[in-house]
């Protein structure tokens, strides 16, 4: 038996809103504030495997050779660095910039229009204002330092789009120096608004300061760090009488987020300056200077002995707002201390996760160190002879990756990698579900918000000297996932680089998909290789199974499984996929029971009050990698208005591009899922898995498969509606939005703000993209005739007749015929296409809606096609009540009305003859429309009137017979064998005075109804003499005069008079008994006058 399809879509919403909550709890991530409890930490663990790191070289470049040569027998001063934004590293020999491609070391970009030792070059923004004077030239600004002066060149980008992470690039001279007044520079950053920041070797803190090339003073130099004061004091003033200097700054750290510039010194304070107060953009707010002391204090319950050398910080580092709200920088000292800061009062004093007090969202007030992140105690353990001693002398970090580099010799150094795990919080294997629960398959999840912080710790060797560490990929820093688990292997990990005095080394963090797929690619390799080395290949095998089976016990069926679907989708190798899936099968583990009361002596084993049901990890590892792929879109507004600027257009592409590729990885996971269909599909009494005796386990079985078909289904919806959305922005949706959409302003802020959640999950979100096809119809049939008129249709059968099903596909033809009607242009192909439309209406006739039925009506009018009204009418009718039910109800309610106490009502009955009434009041309005407009003027002579209508059509399409154009549709409302209809069809006629009209109606309800439904016997009587005597059945006519004449409260004129109309009848009937029977009683009612008037004449006398 066919599902309903509003039961079917009801499941998929509530299915669509349990994915709603596994992804919520899926992205939640507590704040490192809660994590980092107390006063210091100290959690580590090591790799899962020893002999495979998460800290790997992905490649390595040399210095080009070009540059080797010049560098060869040469003696010159050397300076070098990344400017990872444009993928690229500089180095100057003397006065002469080399900028090369780390894609291409044959790309070189020379710069020499220097005379001076160019010392330091940084890559920083253009200010919005000052972009916008060069266009689309400048995508950033070169900062170039000599000891004589600051040079700023713009920087123009140009993606080469035939390869990969490969540009060329064009530096244009901004006719903007400065003097540097023989200050040499080490270090140079910005911000994202175009703020330049350099720190000189002396300690101190410059700001750039440029504006519009026209000005007089176009740019400056600001020494940020020097007291006004201090420049009218003369220089033979002794130094005890000159005011307390500020101390040498050795590095800064700029939070863009948060519009907050800290400065460390080389005295281990650090300053925080405020940089987004609309009066004062430079306004200090506090500086700590009593870090070690407060350090000190914090570690006095640590059992490890520290000193004041402990704390002699190195660098210092922005924690970003998608790592915590209420930490805000952190500090890397020499040892490797981490001290974590907060720049609001007592934020680390505020308990529980995502408690936020007004406070500690506004501008920075103070400067509190609140917690220390201990060291590792295994560094020291594991030096090796002759090692220097521990001494981080650059450190990397971001969203939860430290990177610092330590000195192993005099030409080695070592990379020491922290990185917080991925591990769950709980080693179980599945989550339990409660059928009478929404939350049933997210249970296990909040498990994340433990507690603990574990981080991993590794050592990798560099065979040189490291120079500098940045990420590859700028555009995430500060947006960077902080639980690697949730990422799938077709995201690209996070990459860091690594330059050295001799190379540029690219080092990739693996996250755990990572290493099963490099466990998984190990086991193919090997077993290929079994036969020719059989014993040490079946060891390694063996090897290789253990670190498997390890892999899924340190992460959990749950997440090892979703890591397998995750391989599964994203791998082109037929091997890895193969094996992949035999693990996913394999380990994936089977349903269980909570909780199961069974009855005594059923040897059956029926599971009896189940409620609770513990699915396996191939269930939840499916839902959780269903979830992850689609989270992307799952709150993205894919209708929003964002203009038609630059920036819009940009947004507008990747999208697209993020729209794309989450289609192909559901395709993916669909196509895996159509592979292996008995994951899924309903079960078949030979599946060898519900063979078992145990009914209970066959339960369980039946219970999950059920609900892995149900998010299937739930997959197959999400696709179609991707396809749709994309189709829909293909054709240029917000001109769909405002010029062919007739909405109210509300509703089209509805649809702006529709996102794949409400369109899955809500009645509304369904609604509003039925709007839209129907806004997409409507543009294309006004720009297509014959051909193309049933684009979008095609389309959704197409790709998406699974999300909008058989019945809106219907629905939408309908609507492409009518407006294929319009454009048509013989009155032939006019009716074609409109009967074509009506065929497809009738297909969908009991979805379509009240008002969709009122517009559809309003267009069968003005087109003149009133019989297509009437057939789609009924067609709903008989569809919502095809048992008929409706007519039951309309009798028994009749009855009730003469009998009350005898009737016992039903609800379902009546609620279905009033939805039958509700579809017949559209046909009566046609009637009307027709009586008023076709009819009436052939009946005006005659004393005719108008019909009250609700509705009026001010133009018709023309017919060249009116008056047989409405009776053929008179006719046509006839011809149909609905009784509740027809019972209300002459309830119509009757209250409309139309009893003439009625009187050439021959059906076989008309005198049932006379004779039962009628509460007016006289009128009923009436007419139905009337009937006879017109059908020329006398004697039937006879009698009913005959029951007239018998009726109280008559007059006896009255009487008489049915009496003799009763005898003609009669007499043309030849009932001869009828007539004596007749007269008998003419007579009888003239005697009895006759007496009543001689008694009456005697009493007045």
């Amino acid at each position: 038996m066919k599902e309903p399809a509003t039961n079917r879509n009801e499941t998929l919403m509530n299915t669509g809103k349990i994915m709603e909550q596994i992804i919520a709890y899926d992205q939640q991530y507590p704040d490192l504030a809660t994590l980092l409890l107390g006063p210091t930490s100290e959690g580590y663990i090591s790799p899962i495997f020893s002999n495979v790191g998460d800290f790997v070289q992905a490649n390595k470049f040399h210095l080009p050779q070009r540059l080797v040569d010049k560098l060869n027998g040469a003696k010159c001063r050397l300076f070098m660095g990344l400017l990872p934004e444009i993928n690229r590293a500089w180095i100057s020999i003397d006065n002469k910039l080399f900028i090369w491609s780390l894609a291409d070391d044959a790309d070189i970009y020379e710069y020499t229009d220097q005379d001076q030792i160019i010392t330091k070059v940084g890559l920083v923004k253009p200010k919005p204002d000052v972009l916008g004077i060069f266009g689309e030239m400048v995508n950033y600004v070169l900062v170039v330092t000599t000891p004589l002066q600051v040079i700023l060149l713009g920087v123009q980008v140009n993606e080469v789009p035939s390869v990969a992470n490969s540009n060329t690039i064009t530096l244009y001279s901004l006719q903007m120096v400065m003097p540097a007044d023989d200050v040499q520079m080490k270090h140079i950053t910005g911000t994202d608004d175009g703020r330049i920041f350099m720190i000189s070797r002396n300690g101190d803190l410059y700001e750039v300061e440029y504006e519009h090339p026209t000005k007089w003073n176009k740019c400056r130099m600001i020494c940020r760090t020097q007291l006004f004061i201090s420049k009218f004091i003369p220089t033979f003033t002794p130094n005890f009488l000159r005011p307390e200097a500020h101390p040498p700054v050795k590095s800064i750290a700029i939070d863009n987020e948060r519009k907050v510039l800290y400065l460390l010194s080389e005295k281990s304070t650090i300053e925080m300056v405020y940089l987004g107060d609309v009066y004062n953009n430079y306004r200090p707010v506090a500086k700590h200077a009593t870090i070690v002391e407060n350090a000190i204090q914090l570690c006095r319950q640590q059992s490890r002995m520290v000193t004041a050398n402990d704390f002699v910080i190195e660098s210092i580092h922005v924690i970003s707002v998608a790592e915590s709200k209420r930490i805000h920088l952190m500090a890397m000292t020499t040892k490797g201390y981490r001290l974590y800061f907060s720049h609001h009062k007592d934020a680390f004093r505020v308990g529980g996760y995502n408690t936020l007090n007004n406070n500690m969202t506004g501008p920075p007030n103070t400067l509190e160190l609140g917690h220390i992140r201990v060291p590792p105690s295994t560094i020291e353990l594991n030096k090796e002879a002759g090692q220097l001693p521990t001494s981080y002398t650059d450190t990397y970090y971001d969203c939860g990756i430290c990177v610092s580099v330590n000195p192993k010799d005099d030409i080695t150094d070592q990379l020491h990698i922290m990185s917080v795990t991925s591990l769950p919080a709980t080693t179980s294997t599945t989550s339990t579900v409660t059928a009478t629960n929404i939350n049933m398959m997210t249970t296990g999840y909040n498990n994340y918000n433990k507690s603990d912080y574990l981080e991993a710790d590794m050592i990798v060797n560099v065979d040189d000297k490291v120079q500098c560490i940045v990420e590859a990929n700028r555009e995430t820093v500060g947006k960077n996932y902080l639980r690697e688990i949730t990422q799938q292997l077709a995201d690209s990990p996070r990459q860091f680089i690594v330059l050295s005095s001799l190379s540029v080394t690219y080092y990739t963090k693996l996250r755990p998909v990572d290493i099963l797929y490099n466990l998984i690619s190990s086991d193919k390799i090997r077993a290929s290789s079994s036969h020719s080395n059989s014993m040490s290949t079946a060891n390694s095998l063996d090897e290789n199974i253990k670190n498997i089976v390890s892999f899924f016990e340190r992460y959990g069926k749950r997440e090892a499984c979703a890591m397998c679907l995750s391989i599964i989708c994203a791998s082109d190798e037929q091997d890895v996929v193969q094996r992949a899936t035999q693990l996913f099968f394999e380990y994936g583990g089977s349903p269980s029971a909570k909780s199961a009361t069974q009855v005594m002596g059923n040897h059956l084993g029926q599971v009896i009050g189940q409620t609770d049901v513990c699915y396996s990890g191939k269930h939840t590892g499916f839902l959780l990698y269903f979830s992850r792929i689609v989270s992307p879109i799952w709150k993205l507004k894919m209708f929003k208005n964002r203009g038609n600027d630059i920036q819009a257009l940009v947004t507008y592409n990747k999208e697209q591009n993020l729209l794309y590729n989450t289609k192909v990885n559901l395709q993916r996971l669909k196509h895996f899922m159509d592979v292996n269909a008995h994951f899924h599909d309903s079960a078949s009494i030979f599946d060898q898995r519900f063979q078992s005796t145990d009914r209970n386990m066959v339960a369980l079985e039946l219970a999950e498969q059920k609900s892995v078909h149900n998010l299937y289904l739930l997959l197959v919806q999400c696709i179609e509606a991707v396809s749709f959305i994309e189709f829909l922005l293909d054709s240029n949706v917000q001109n769909i939005i405002s010029e062919h959409l007739t909405i109210s302003e509300e509703d089209s802020k509805t649809i702006y703000d529709l996102d794949m959640n409400t369109i899955l999950t809500t009645l509304e979100g369904r609604e509003s993209i039925r709007e839209l096809v129907i806004a997409a119809i409507v543009k294309y049939g006004s720009s297509y005739n014959h051909i193309g008129f049933d684009v979008v249709s095609r389309h959704l059968e197409t790709y998406c007749k699974s999300f909008f099903g058989p019945f809106d596909i219907a629905f939408f033809k309908g609507i492409e015929f009518i407006r294929r009607a319009y454009k048509d242009d013989s009155d032939y192909e006019r009716i074609g296409s409109l009967k074509e439309s009506l065929q497809q209406f009738k297909a969908a006739a009991d979805e379509i809606s009240d008002q969709k039925m009122e517009s559809i009506c309003q267009v069968y009018k003005e087109q003149s096609f009133h019989i297509g009204i009437i057939e789609l009418a009924l067609e709903r009718a008989q569809k919502i009540d095809p048992q008929q039910q409706g007519i039951l109800a309309f009798e028994t309610m009749a009855l009730a009305s003469m009998s009350p106490s005898s009737v016992i009502q039903d609800e379902t009955s009546e609620s279905l003859m009033y939805a039958r009434l509700n579809s017949y009041r559209f046909i009566f309005d046609a009637l009307t429309d027709v009586y008023n407009n076709y009819i009436f003027a052939s009946k005006k002579e005659q004393g005719a009137t108008l019909l009250p209508t609700a509705t009026t059509i001010t133009q018709h399409v023309i017919v060249d017979n009116p008056t047989l154009y409405g009776k053929q549709v008179f006719e046509t409302v006839i011809r149909n064998d609905d009784k509740l209809f027809h019972y209300k069809l002459y309830e119509w006629y009757l209250e409309r005075g139309l009893v003439d009209e009625l009187l050439t109606v021959d059906t076989p309800y008309l005198i049932p109804f006379f004779e039962r439904y009628v509460a007016d016997k006289g009128a009923a009587l009436t007419f139905l003499w009337q009937y006879y005597r017109f059908k020329s059945q006398f004697l039937e006519a006879a009698e009913c005069l005959d029951y007239l004449a018998s009726l109280p409260n008559l007059s006896v004129s009255e009487r008489l008079q049915y009496i003799a109309l009763a005898l003609i009848n009669a007499r043309c009937a030849n009932a001869s008994e009828l007539i004596q029977a007749l007269e008998k009683k003419k007579e009888l009612i003239r005697s009895s006058t006759a007496t009543v008037n001689n008694t009456t004449s005697t009493i007045h006398q």
